[in-house]
């Protein structure tokens, strides 16, 4: 979709984007806990869903530390991406919040 100036007023600042973007840094981790990797099941504590970690993602091309994990529901489904911060590990787990 090509941008044009009369958009309406769903156009989005380059200023508000940045602003969001920093916004969103600061609620992450320094980094990613070390129990947090692929195929352990997690809780989103936003949601109260429980998923398995598919990967860790950075929302952007920086050098900052990942700030989102994509999950899969445990028994198969479509991936939602929450914040690491959100994220506990099971408790029937094994002990894998154990760093």
């Amino acid at each position: 979709m090509e941008a044009t100036a009369d958009m309406g007023p769903t156009d989005v600042s380059p200023t508000a984007v940045a602003h969001a973007f920093h916004a969103a840094a600061s609620d992450a981790p320094a980094e990613p806990p070390r129990w947090l990797r692929r195929g352990v099941e997690v809780i989103d504590g936003a949601t109260g869903r429980k998923g398995v970690v598919q990967d860790v993602a950075v929302v952007a091309p920086t050098h900052r530390p990942p700030k989102r994990a994509w999950l899969r529901p445990v028994r198969g489904g479509c991936e939602w991406t929450p914040k690491i911060a959100d994220l506990s590990p099971c408790p029937d787990n094994g002990g894998g919040a154990a760093a």
